[in-house]
């Protein structure tokens, strides 16, 4: 983890023992077919990805595979992240992901949901 990670860790009191911590880095997520990848690999998600928003969108509201409270997703180099990509791209994907935070805000978001996952923390952070 580099220095600038760590201050921000550090500055919000974001521990490892409360967040599962998700780094991608912009660099290496320059076009939608890279940041699918990345992010799977960043959160560890089951083999039956599919690589795709249906799939990415499942799995960001499941994550019962990495036993964390909460979750944190950093996206390193944010001016390179789609930058590959036509604007709308980039928005569907910011969108997506403030879509998954706020569902993790809000669970239950439908009847019995509380069931199978608990309200978390799902903070996503451009540095």
């Amino acid at each position: 983890m580099d220095k600038v990670v760590l201050n921000y860790l550090l500055s919000e009191k974001i521990s490892a023992d409360l967040y599962f911590i998700a780094i991608i880095d912009g660099i290496e997520c320059k076009t939608l077919k890279d940041f699918l990848k990345k992010i799977g690999e960043a959160f560890k998600f089951p083999s039956y990805y599919g690589n795709n928003l249906n799939a990415l969108n499942d799995c960001l509201n499941d994550l019962e595979w990495l036993n964390k409270p909460n979750y944190l997703l950093i996206i390193r180099n944010p001016k390179e992240f789609l930058i590959k990509e036509p604007a709308d791209i980039y928005n569907h994907i910011i969108h997506l992901l403030e879509e998954v935070s706020t569902q993790w805000k809000n669970v239950p978001n439908y009847a019995g949901e509380e069931e199978f996952r608990k309200r978390s923390d799902f903070i996503i952070k451009m540095i």
